[in-house]
């Protein structure tokens, strides 16, 4: 499994590329990469992908930060679905984070990821945080709140890829 930590920041530069024949391979190969880890049943390699996925949310680009979330959602529902036992703590704080993004697709994916986390979080401690997140801003809050009382959670093909409920 180390090799897949040598592959994962490689993979994640290709998560900007034009092609979208790239980034759905790239997609592909990191479900690959989480199914792994959910049959090893280790935390460790969850917490440590998920740390590295998130901490390149700050990249300035758009469009790699979308595709980063999208990959980011489908470690969260593949980790669920595995009943793996990672720390979700620091994943709920940096998703919480990025409700304030500047992209508004951002935003709206970040709050898909917090209906992933919401079971394990518990509803009731995410919305506090949530709404210590966006104490300025209702709209967004409103929004979020909504979305995570709707509670359906994105699914994910068999290829790797997201589907989203149609709300």
């Amino acid at each position: 499994m180390t090799a897949a930590g040598a592959v994962v920041p490689g993979l994640v530069g290709k998560l900007g590329d034009n092609k979208i024949v790239v980034r759905h391979t790239a997609m592909k190969i990191f479900h690959k990469i989480f199914t792994a880890v959910v049959r090893l049943g280790s935390p460790q390699y969850a917490e440590k992908l998920l740390h590295t996925l998130t901490s390149s949310l700050s990249n300035h680009s758009m469009h790699l930060r979308i595709e980063l979330m999208n990959v980011v959602i489908v470690a969260l529902v593949v980790f669920e679905s595995g009943a793996v036992a990672y720390d979700r703590e620091p994943v709920a704080q940096i998703m919480c984070q990025a409700l304030l993004d500047q992209s508004e697709k951002v935003s709206a994916l970040a709050a898909e990821a917090l209906v992933v986390l919401q079971p394990a979080v518990g509803a009731g401690a995410l919305d506090e945080r949530v709404s210590e997140a966006l104490q300025g801003n209702k709209a967004v809050l409103h929004r979020v709140i909504a979305r995570l009382d709707a509670g359906t959670v994105p699914i994910v093909t068999a290829e790797g890829l997201l589907e989203f409920p149609a709300l």
